[in-house]
């Protein structure tokens, strides 16, 4: 009876947690190279958590916030989300590695599966490829989930990301930027 109860428990646990980041991919398609210098040309987001901003195209830099985490859903997950004007990638066979505005690296490894943090803030994190697209879903301790979606267009001379927050049924941002490959 007591075993009964412990796995009640745990699967009570799971569910309250949210719902099951995907199995990333550890394979990257051989024709993807994200590598290179590169320079964004384009920047919109649409913010439910700030619902006083305007939400048009933007040429100022966003500065994710981690004060007042437990205000607003999707604070927490937010808090992960990394900026910048230029990008330098490195692509390796088993990671990638993301400087924003050379100040800032982050490394994401192909197939990860994870508890990451920022501060005091804990996320579960995969990393992986769907297709063509790198796939970064990141999961806060209240439930709200980022997906970043990175992917290369315009004969690979264009880069677009794409960030969504949802909770439950709920978006609460959305992001897409461009970035335009620099001559090497």
């Amino acid at each position: 009876m007591r075993a009964l109860s412990l796995v009640m428990i745990c699967l009570l646990a799971g569910c309250a947690a949210g719902l099951q980041l995907p199995s990333p991919s550890r394979d990257f398609p051989d024709d993807v190279s994200f590598a290179g210098d590169w320079k964004r040309s384009e920047f919109r987001e649409q913010d439910e958590m700030e619902p006083d901003r305007l939400n048009l195209p933007s040429t100022r830099e966003p500065t994710p916030s981690v004060s007042n985490t437990r205000a607003r859903p999707g604070r927490k997950v937010r808090s992960f989300l990394e900026f910048g004007r230029e990008l330098r990638i490195t692509q390796l066979d088993t990671a990638i590695l993301i400087s924003f505005d050379r100040a800032l690296v982050r490394e994401y490894r192909f197939g990860e599966h994870r508890m990451t943090n920022v501060g005091p803030i804990v996320a579960e994190r995969t990393t992986g490829f769907r297709g063509k697209v790198l796939e970064i879903v990141t999961q806060d301790d209240d439930g709200a989930v980022m997906t970043e979606s990175w992917r290369l267009q315009r004969s690979d001379r264009q880069l677009e990301r794409s960030v969504v927050i949802v909770k439950g049924n709920k978006q609460l941002y959305r992001l897409r930027e461009t970035y335009r490959r620099e001559a090497s």
